[in-house]
């Protein structure tokens, strides 16, 4: 082989390592792959789906049990303190009272007894709402606060609560006297929901995105001031 062939036959083979060398070797990387999920903000969004039938859901607990079903409002008594008489009793005055299954309706603010219309739109949001895309990862916001102020309370054939569902529209939690049912998916709009159907059946204290401490802490303030007063 000449020489000129040598030269010709290096170059070329330089050149083929120089391109090796500069090419990007994440490029393959960059390719999407069609077979991965990605979560997005969007992925969490509700849906309806008619997964069940009106009798199917009401064949659930707790409606399979329940001969009346209420939706309420009630003043907040989180942080319930104990430091005078007058300050507890204002406290007792708020909050969910149930005691021996008998609803104190005293502390109520709005008290509604649901109609089986009412209760087939409830019974809808709670089982056939879930999240848009199921199988992907999802996201649930919640706050650190639990300040109810809305309820849905289930009586027995005797007239009796066995049974709650809490609801803070606030901090978006809930909670259920048994723990033995929740207020379903919780994806993103489904509190909101439930605060429009609240609102739609005429409760509407501690559903409308309010400030609510400053009217709730007034009472406990002016007792302080008339405490203050005797001082």
């Amino acid at each position: 082989m000449n020489k000129a062939c040598v030269i010709l036959v290096l170059t070329l083979l330089c050149n083929i390592n120089l391109l090796g060398q500069t090419r990007n070797p994440k490029a393959k990387d960059a390719i999407p792959n069609k077979s991965k999920t990605v979560r997005t903000d969007t992925d969490s969004d509700c849906m309806l789906y008619n997964t069940y039938s009106p009798s199917q859901r009401l064949v659930k607990y707790p409606f399979s049990k329940a001969l009346q079903v209420f939706a309420v409002s009630f003043k907040s008594n989180a942080g319930q303190k104990t430091d005078t008489t007058n300050l507890q009793n204002e406290y007792n005055k708020r909050g969910l009272q149930i005691k021996k299954g008998i609803l104190d309706t005293t502390t109520l603010i709005e008290k509604k007894k649901l109609t089986m219309d009412q209760i087939d739109h409830l019974t809808a949001l709670l089982y056939n709402i879930d999240y848009k895309y199921k199988k992907r990862s999802h996201i649930i916001e919640t706050m650190s606060c639990y300040e109810p102020r809305n309820a849905l309370i289930f009586l027995d054939k005797n007239e009796q609560v066995f049974d709650y569902l809490e609801i803070c529209f606030s901090c978006l939690r809930s909670n259920s006297q048994n723990d033995k049912f929740d207020i379903g998916s919780e994806c993103t709009q489904k509190y909101e929901l439930m605060s429009n159907y609240f609102k739609k059946i005429g409760v509407n204290y501690g559903t409308l995105g309010s400030d609510y401490h400053f009217e709730e802490l007034n009472g406990i303030y002016c007792i302080l001031m008339r405490q203050d007063a005797y001082l």
